[in-house]
């Protein structure tokens, strides 16, 4: 009874080995609802087993149920926990993703008003220099928050790297 109880655990792992391609290792939700399944195949079995009379005869039946429950159910609990796991790492690098993509628009905003801020300032006649002043300023200004925005966009990158 016992061999036969090992062989039925292999045979349902290798099911779900063959099932499993790379594809639903990426699906998070899939493997949680294949980790569930054989929580409840483990849970079908026992109950099926309990129910026969003979079990109370043959030590041997017991401890081949013991085996074959704690294997689907600890397979089942793995494949929720990779699940789960998956589902963590696909946000994480989404939000990382994200982040990259602000940071890389914050740069470019930043290169585009100094690109302009240099039109600007060689299209200006000289000679009105209070009018040059202010736009020195207006320009310093837009530029510095942008660098200050840059800078906190670029702490949050930094705080995804580590985390």
């Amino acid at each position: 009874m016992i061999e036969s109880s090992i062989i039925f655990i292999l045979v349902i792992l290798l099911l779900a080995w063959g099932v499993m391609s790379g594809f639903f290792y990426r699906q998070p939700s899939f493997m949680i609802i294949i980790g569930l399944c054989f929580c409840f195949a483990g849970a079908i079995v026992i109950a099926s087993f309990e129910s026969l009379e003979p079990l109370e005869l043959f030590k041997d039946v017991k401890l081949s149920l013991s085996i074959v429950n704690y294997t689907i159910a600890a397979a089942g609990g793995s494949l929720i926990a990779g699940g789960l796991m998956l589902k963590a790492q696909h946000a994480a690098r989404k939000e990382r993703i994200e982040a990259e993509r602000s940071l890389y628009l914050e740069v470019t905003l930043i290169n585009d008003l100094i690109d302009s801020f240099e039109e600007k300032m060689k299209k200006m006649d000289t000679s009105d220099v209070d009018e040059f002043k202010q736009t020195l300023a207006d320009g310093k200004i837009v530029l510095y928050e942008k660098i200050q925005a840059l800078k906190e966009k670029k702490k949050k990158l930094d705080k995804l790297e580590y985390e």
